[in-house]
């Protein structure tokens, strides 16, 4: 069972999904003709194994991935068939993005990383900023505005990565493994955020998940499971003590949290580092952006 609370209307709805990679006997089916409602305003969890395809939900869901067949409703729009221009203005508009790796710009600050997406859409710096610098105090990040990526802890990166994703008041916030690369304490501070911003402002927000703990702040938890999504119950699995679900970071807690030195590379939305060359591309396309009225030519830079 997937359908939302009885008697609302979902704001998303999906019917059939399959998604798969490779051909042939090589290929590998991840979605296998999932359901998945959810009303506005809920918050749920989705939980599972790693590789039982979580990632791949979320980015069919967020527009960042197209599924193969299956049906995507947006409050009564169809999603799944919007052409790439204005399925990117959808994404821009109506979905914010949390992603287990922060992916903050190295080359800019937090308020810069922050306000992306209104920059993105044209809006004028000032404002732009000026929306980005009261998400992050909120996130009490306050004194932390004009540090870079690098100069900010684990948890403070992910709060720029919340206030970024929120920057732009969308419906839908999608939130991939958000506490994993945390310690327990910061993973606790970020769900007390996200459940607050969350109620706050009206979100609907699908959270992926290991952590028992972080399924259990959300108001419902469903599985991930064979391609398809069933209500999550108590037996073995990403819900249980043994299963890591005891705290929200104990899912990863064997990795290290990212320090204050240098931070991993900044990855693009489609999930795939920037290699080296582009990096540097992707940092002066954005510096422009960010530094510059409206441009003649706004498409981002090869490979990002």
């Amino acid at each position: 069972m997937t359908a939302a609370a009885d008697g609302v209307r979902p704001l998303l709805r999906a019917r059939g999904l399959v998604r798969g990679f490779g051909a042939g006997a090589a290929r590998i089916p991840v979605l296998r003709g999932l359901d998945f409602d959810a009303a506005a305003g809920e918050m749920v969890a989705v939980v599972g194994r790693s590789g039982v395809g979580k990632t791949t939900l979320l980015q069919v869901l967020g527009l960042l991935d197209r599924p193969e067949s299956g049906s995507l409703d947006f409050a009564g729009e169809d999603a799944a068939a919007l052409p790439e221009r204005a399925a990117a203005a959808f994404r821009n508009r109506r979905v914010g993005f949390v992603f287990q790796h922060h992916r903050l710009l190295p080359e800019l600050t937090a308020v810069e990383n922050a306000s992306l997406p209104l920059r993105i859409r044209r809006e004028p710096r000032r404002r732009a900023e000026s929306r980005a610098e009261a998400l992050l105090a909120d996130l009490g990040l306050g004194d932390r505005l004009h540090h870079r990526a690098e100069e900010l802890s684990g948890g403070e990166q992910q709060r720029v990565a919340v206030a970024r994703a929120l920057a732009g008041e969308p419906s839908l916030l999608l939130a991939d493994e958000p506490t994993g690369n945390l310690d327990d304490e910061s993973s606790a501070l970020l769900m007390d955020l996200l459940v607050r911003l969350h109620r706050a402002r009206g979100l609907t927000a699908v959270i992926a998940t290991h952590s028992g703990a972080v399924a259990g702040r959300c108001g419902r938890a469903l599985r991930l499971e064979g391609g398809v999504l069933r209500p999550a119950g108590d037996g073995p699995g990403p819900l249980s003590p043994a299963a890591g679900g005891g705290s929200p970071g104990s899912a990863r807690r064997r990795e290290a949290p990212p320090s204050r030195g240098k931070s991993a590379p900044p990855r693009s939305p489609a999930g795939t580092s920037y290699p080296p060359v582009e990096e540097r591309r992707a940092g002066r396309f954005f510096h422009g952006l960010l530094n510059s009225g409206p441009a003649t030519d706004s498409r981002p830079p090869a490979g990002g």
